[in-house]
């Protein structure tokens, strides 16, 4: 119901998705060839993931943006969330997980998870810092982070104007890092922010 009204939303999706296979498969070709595609065209495609999390954001908003303010569909809102993404993920990280557990020398898997329970706890629910056994997992975290962010305004609709501030201090963070160079912290905090 909610995207066949919003044609355009649609479209916006299909040009990330496109964009993120595109600079998927020319980075894939350009390693093992050496050779530009397209020169270079798609190396910019990664930015698809991005368009993802804007069109995530807009639709949030508009299908639960209704329950700001409303503590008692906080846990409603949270489980539809939560088995929006974990379920699957669990479906594509737990036969990694058991194939390194089979072949701990393998170097088929690039993120080689520590073999402690909170590191396995850490991917398993895509917390801050986790290994990346599957290497894609860092979107899925953001998605989750943005749906608990989103989770304080259910509870109370004034947190909207602390995580704007919160906003606004990322970006011109992320600018300062980007144009002067200058370091925010550990490496993970300026990932993660």
């Amino acid at each position: 119901m909610l995207l066949k009204s919003y044609t355009s939303v649609q479209a916006l999706r299909a040009i990330a998705a496109l964009s993120v296979v595109a600079f998927h498969v020319s980075e894939n070709i350009e390693r093992t060839s050496g050779e530009a595609v397209a020169g270079g065209l798609f190396r910019k495609g990664f930015a698809g993931v991005d368009l993802f999390f804007v069109v995530s954001g807009f639709i949030i908003v508009h299908s639960s943006g209704r329950y700001a303010g409303r503590p008692q569909a906080l846990i409603p809102y949270l489980s539809k969330r939560f088995f929006r993404i974990f379920p699957l993920y669990w479906l594509s990280v737990i036969p990694l997980l058991l194939f390194l557990g089979l072949f701990p020398d393998s170097r088929l898997i690039n993120h080689l998870p520590e073999r402690t329970l909170s590191d396995l706890l850490s991917t398993l629910f895509l917390l801050p810092g986790h290994n990346e056994v599957n290497a894609v997992s860092w979107t899925l975290s953001f998605e989750w982070y943005f749906y608990l962010l989103f989770g304080l305004v259910i509870v109370r609709r004034e947190t909207v104007w602390g995580l704007s501030a919160l906003a606004i201090v990322v970006l011109v963070n992320g600018l300062a890092l980007w144009y002067e160079g200058i370091d925010s912290g550990t490496a993970a905090g300026r990932f993660f922010f």
